[in-house]
């Protein structure tokens, strides 16, 4: 006999699309405060979540219910809520850039005694509106650093000079040090970058997307600093500033680089991987 339970919560796993299909509203407790909000526009989706405007500069992150079989969604779900706010919370005690994601309840009426997991993240809208711009790794299409339309430079030729890229990577540095050192993940969906922009542009990585449907992860970290740790940051560091310079010499309004950055990339792996191997030797 099915668990009468599962059942109603399988029920509000479909009732929750419906709502989302439609735009109505939910109530969302999150902490103290439980408050009737209405799901606006969607943000951006993929294989196991969705995200949610709900206004103030808020995304709602719920699971994608389209994908797979409800009962499947419904039992993996609050472990990957539980894996991206564990993960979210390790970065910002370490200063990395992330969307500073919470876990809320939501709930379908006032009277529902049971509730779906989600989490609330700042929206990649607002970051913009504090000057930090994001480059999706898996979506040109949600980065608020546009491919394109967006440079750090005006010229081929300034951005060519690697000692023009040397202040405006100087944080990344300190980042991938500590990601290196504390083996956080990083895998392809992981690997995103904020350009920050305080005083002058500042190229940061910024951490999101970590659960996965396919099991969760590893959210106890120790700390290294061993040929091992520096190996890794140093291929890491070389893979975040592909990403930027493929952005950065992308042709206006299109999608493949107008310029043959390589050996600039090299020449920057060659300047910061010393810089790398000092800052998790001699980090606290």
């Amino acid at each position: 006999m099915a668990n009468p339970v599962q059942s109603v919560n399988f029920h509000a796993y479909l009732q929750l699309k419906h709502r989302i299909e439609n735009r109505l509203t939910v109530f969302i407790k999150d902490g103290s405060v439980f408050k009737e909000e209405r799901l606006g526009d969607i943000l951006g989706s993929g294989g196991s979540k969705i995200a949610i405007s709900i206004g103030e500069g808020r995304a709602l992150l719920v699971p994608n219910t389209d994908k797979d079989p409800i009962e499947l969604v419904a039992e993996r779900w609050p472990r990957m809520v539980k894996d991206e706010v564990k993960m979210s919370s390790c970065l910002s005690e370490n200063w990395i850039l992330n969307p500073e994601s919470r876990e809320v309840e939501i709930f379908l009426s006032k009277e529902m005694s049971s509730s779906i997991p989600a989490y609330l993240s700042i929206s990649f809208e607002k970051l913009k509106e504090l000057k930090i711009f994001i480059i999706d790794a898996k979506s040109y299409e949600c980065s608020t650093w546009r491919k394109g339309i967006d440079y750090l430079f005006k010229t081929d030729e300034e951005r060519l000079n690697p000692q023009n890229w040397l202040p405006l990577l100087a944080i990344l540095v300190i980042d991938i040090a500590t990601i290196a050192m504390y083996s956080f993940p990083c895998s392809i969906d992981q690997n995103n970058v904020a350009i920050h922009f305080y005083n002058q542009y500042h190229v940061r990585y910024f951490g999101f997307d970590y659960s996965s449907k396919h099991g969760s992860i590893e959210t106890k970290f120790s700390k290294s600093n061993d040929d091992n740790t520096i190996l890794r940051a140093q291929r890491l560091f070389e893979v975040i500033v592909s990403k930027v310079l493929n952005w950065e010499f992308c042709e206006p309004k299109g999608f493949l680089p107008k310029t043959d950055f390589l050996p600039l990339i090299e020449s920057l792996v060659q300047i910061h991987n010393p810089l790398l191997a000092k800052a998790i030797l001699i980090k606290p």
